[in-house]
C-alpha cells in the first residue's frame, strides 16, 4: 500500500471520529443537531483531502478536473433509481416480506404520530393514488441529486472518488472498489453507532455498512472512471441518498435488516448489478484484446 494511501486513511478516520466524538460528549443531542452533524460529517473527508493537497503543493483540479457532462453523468443520475426499483422484486423473495404498491406497510409506521383524521386521509389518498406519491418522489429525488444532495454528496466524494481514486487508481477496478467501499463504510461508524441507517442496531449496523459501501463501490468507480470527474459521482451519490428510500417503501411485513436498499435484499440486489459490470468489463477487454495493432 502507498504511503499516501494509509495517510489519508488515517487521517480522514481520526479527524472524522474525533469530530464526532467531541459532538457526542459535548452537544445536546436533538434532531436538528444530528442532522447538522451529519451534513458536516459528508465534508470532513473532502476537508481532509484539501489539507493533504495542500501539503502537497497541489491542486484541488488534479482530483475534479471540469469535463463536459457526457453518458456516464447521466448514467449516473439514474443508475439508482433502477437499482431501487430492481431492488422491490428481490426484496418480495425475502420470507415475511410483501410488496405494498399502496404503501401500506409504509404508512403504518405513522400511526402513532399522525391525528387519526390526519392518518385516514393519508391512507385514503396513497390507496386511491398510489402512482402519484411514487412520481413525487422519483422527481423530488432526481431533483435533488442534481443540486442539494449533489452539493453535500461532493464533500465525501471529493475524498472517496477524488484523492482516494488517485493514489489507488494503479491498483486496478476491483481492488479500489473494494479498498474504498471498506474504508468509505467504516468512516460511517460513529453515525450508525447514533442511529443512522440502521436504528436499533448499532454494532450489527457498522458491519453491514461496511459491505453495503463495498458492494456499492464498484458502481461508483465505474462513474468516476468512465465520466472522469468528481462531480459525475456527487451526482450518483446525492440521487441514491435522494431515491433510495423508494425500495422500502412499498414493502412491508419482513425484517428492517432484509427490507430496502440498505437491508441483505439490497445487498443481493447490488451483488447482482456487481455481477453485471463484472461480465461487461470482461467483454470489454476481450473486444479490446481482438483489435489489431497497426
Amino acid at each position: 500500500m502507498k504511503k499516501s494511501v494509509a495517510v489519508y486513511s488515517l487521517l480522514v478516520l481520526a479527524v472524522s471520529f474525533g469530530v464526532a466524538g467531541v459532538y457526542f460528549l459535548l452537544f445536546p443531542r436533538t434532531t436538528g443537531s444530528d442532522f447538522a452533524l451529519a451534513i458536516g460529517y459528508m465534508w470532513l473527508p473532502a476537508l481532509v483531502s484539501l489539507f493533504l493537497l495542500r501539503r502537497e503543493g497541489r491542486s484541488i483540479k488534479e482530483l475534479s478536473p471540469w469535463k463536459k457532462p457526457n453518458r456516464w453523468f447521466f448514467f449516473g443520475w439514474l443508475v439508482f433509481l433502477v437499482v431501487g426499483l430492481a431492488n422491490l422484486p428481490v426484496n418480495a423473495l425475502f420470507p415475511g416480506s410483501v410488496f405494498t404498491p399502496d404503501m401500506s406497510g409504509f404508512i403504518e409506521q405513522y400511526r402513532e404520530l399522525m391525528d387519526p383524521v390526519q392518518f385516514e386521509e393519508m391512507a385514503r389518498q396513497a390507496s386511491e393514488t398510489p402512482w402519484f406519491p411514487f412520481l413525487m418522489m422519483v422527481v423530488q429525488g432526481l431533483a435533488a441529486g442534481l443540486t442539494v444532495n449533489m452539493v453535500a454528496a461532493f464533500g465525501e466524494e471529493l475524498g472517496w472518488r477524488g484523492y482516494l481514486y488517485r493514489e489507488l487508481e494503479g491498483m486496478g477496478f476491483w481492488r479500489i472498489s473494494l479498498y474504498t467501499g471498506a474504508l468509505w463504510g467504516f468512516w460511517h461508524a460513529p453515525l450508525i453507532a447514533n442511529g443512522h441507517n440502521y436504528p436499533g442496531y448499532p454494532v450489527a449496523g457498522i458491519f453491514l455498512m461496511v459491505l453495503w459501501c463495498i458492494l456499492l463501490s464498484p458502481l461508483f468507480t465505474l462513474i468516476r472512471q468512465r465520466a472522469g470527474s468528481v462531480l459525475a459521482a456527487s451526482v450518483a451519490h446525492g440521487t441514491l441518498n435522494g431515491v433510495g428510500m423508494i425500495s422500502a417503501m412499498y414493502i412491508s411485513g419482513g425484517h428492517p435488516l432484509v427490507n430496502g436498499l440498505l437491508g441483505l435484499s439490497g445487498f443481493v440486489t447490488l451483488g447482482l448489478f456487481n455481477l453485471l459490470i463484472f461480465l461487461w468489463l470482461k467483454r470489454e477487454k476481450s473486444r479490446e484484446q481482438k483489435i489489431p495493432v497497426a
